[in-house]
């Protein structure tokens, strides 16, 4: 028995004080991610490299209403540098940037909604959808023209998403745009973390493993509705090549989510991943004394939730009020079931 902590593979971690860390690509250079016709095309004016795709994304028009709520009606985008380029908004160069990457749109259908996206990003952040990029695009006349748009009637290729909803499919286009989900998630902590456990469970599916990487760790930050951006994380490392750099972003426990209500529903979810090995999209490790890399998905929450509905039962056991309510079912069963003597 340990008192002061849990054991983890061996390693002790202070339930108050483990921080974890995760990392993830992001791209810088937007260059490489368009294959436009037109080499002429600038952009003007001047952008903001590292923030490029984040711009992007501010100015796609359904991010206005991931949360049901429009920017008016509540300001619910949790990443100060994208709320402070959204109230000084910039028309000429939304306006540069979408002439820019217009051979590179695409439109992503889902519940009948069409989600305006770019191809080489998503691709690049999801192999679902990089499949389903280049399967469509392979119906198309692949020798003329862009590949994302069709020669004869110069609409985006089209995507057909029938098996997520639209909200589950806009969390995965912020992250893969921006890094981080940036706003949509429901302030109630049970449906939080509902929509977490979902979207980890499709971040599998679609190969999207800093996505998994990410619900795993807004499972087990102290706050959960926080970015994780290029911007809001811990430390960049720019020294990576073809324009990408690396972002480590850290939470701290004890986590807001996991609960003894969620408990049993995290840990169910966490059993979906027992099968699945590290490989080089998991990259979630502890930080402290010694540094552990985790060595698969939902292995942290896991053993959280199972710590935590452990220290639950024991304080019911040992609570005042189950004691009494032992004693009342027994004078209560006493009074129904008479007692009677066993002769030999």
């Amino acid at each position: 028995k340990n008192h002061a902590g849990y054991v983890f593979h061996g390693v002790n971690f202070p339930w108050e004080e483990t921080i974890f860390q995760a990392r993830y690509t992001h791209h810088r250079h937007i260059q490489q991610h368009t294959h436009s016709s037109n080499t002429d095309k600038r952009l003007s004016p001047p952008f903001p490299e590292m923030g490029f795709w984040s711009i992007v994304l501010l100015n796609l028009p359904w991010m206005a209403y991931v949360s049901g709520r429009t920017a008016e009606e509540g300001d619910t985008m949790y990443c100060s540098w994208l709320r402070e380029r959204r109230s000084k908004p910039n028309a000429e160069m939304a306006a540069s940037m979408a002439s820019f990457l217009s051979d590179d749109e695409i439109t992503i259908i889902v519940e009948g909604t069409h989600l305006v996206a770019h191809g080489h990003i998503v691709g690049d952040k999801c192999g679902f959808l990089r499949s389903a990029i280049d399967f469509e695009s392979s119906k198309r006349n692949q020798n003329h023209g862009s590949a994302f748009k069709s020669e004869s009637t110069d609409t985006p290729l089209e995507i057909h998403v029938s098996n997520y909803s639209l909200r589950m499919v806009q969390w995965i286009l912020q992250h893969c745009y921006h890094g981080s989900i940036v706003s949509g998630l429901s302030p109630n902590p049970q449906i939080c973390c509902d929509e977490l456990l979902e979207l980890a469970k499709i971040a599998e599916e679609i190969l999207c493993p800093s996505l998994l990487n990410e619900c795993e760790m807004r499972l087990l930050a102290g706050k959960c509705n926080r970015c994780f951006c290029w911007c809001c994380c811990r430390t960049v490392d720019q020294k990576t090549k073809n324009g990408e750099l690396t972002c480590f972003y850290e939470v701290r426990l004890p986590s807001s989510l996991i609960c003894a209500r969620n408990a049993i529903r995290i840990i169910e979810t966490a059993e979906h991943f027992s099968s699945s090995v590290s490989g080089p999209g998991h990259k979630l490790r502890t930080l402290g004394t010694k540094n552990v890399d985790l060595p698969r998905p939902f292995l942290a929450v896991k053993h959280i939730s199972l710590k935590v509905l452990l220290q639950e039962f024991l304080c019911f056991w040992k609570s005042d009020s189950f004691v009494s309510y032992y004693h009342e079912v027994l004078m209560e069963y006493d009074d129904v079931v008479p007692c009677q003597k066993y002769e030999d």
